[in-house]
């Protein structure tokens, strides 16, 4: 009787086992499937990661290469409105310094110009400085 409950012990033992590893294999293969897919969904949503990445980097370069050519353009008709107002403001200057020179002449050609210094010696203005 002991020998009968230790064969059947062993026996049950063994199916055990031999069922254990069954079902061991079928989930594993189960468990690789599933993971392999996994795997290629990481894979997927990885290239679409990237390639948003790539895209969004491109437009940031454009938008760069853009608001720096805008600048510089900006920076160009500024300078070339500065350089002409200089240029302008030269030519006015100029002319009044003509004026003034040609009424100065003007005025030492007049015999007998009446002194307005009242007495004081002539002095040029602070202005003419």
């Amino acid at each position: 009787m002991t020998s009968s409950i230790w064969f059947a012990a062993c026996a049950a033992l063994a199916a055990g086992l031999v069922l254990g590893f069954w079902l061991a294999r079928r989930g594993h293969g189960a468990m690789h499937a599933r993971l392999a897919e996994a795997e290629r969904e990481l894979a997927a949503q990885s290239a679409r990661a990237a390639d948003a990445a790539r895209a969004q980097q491109a437009k940031a370069a454009k938008d760069l290469q853009d608001a720096t050519a805008a600048l510089q353009a900006r920076a160009a008709q500024a300078t070339a409105s500065h350089r002409a107002e200089i240029e302008r403001l030269t030519l006015h200057l100029s002319q009044a310094c003509d004026e003034v020179d040609r009424l100065r002449a003007a005025a030492a050609r007049q015999p007998g110009a009446p002194d307005t210094g009242q007495g004081f010696p002539a002095t040029m203005p602070l202005g003419d400085l």
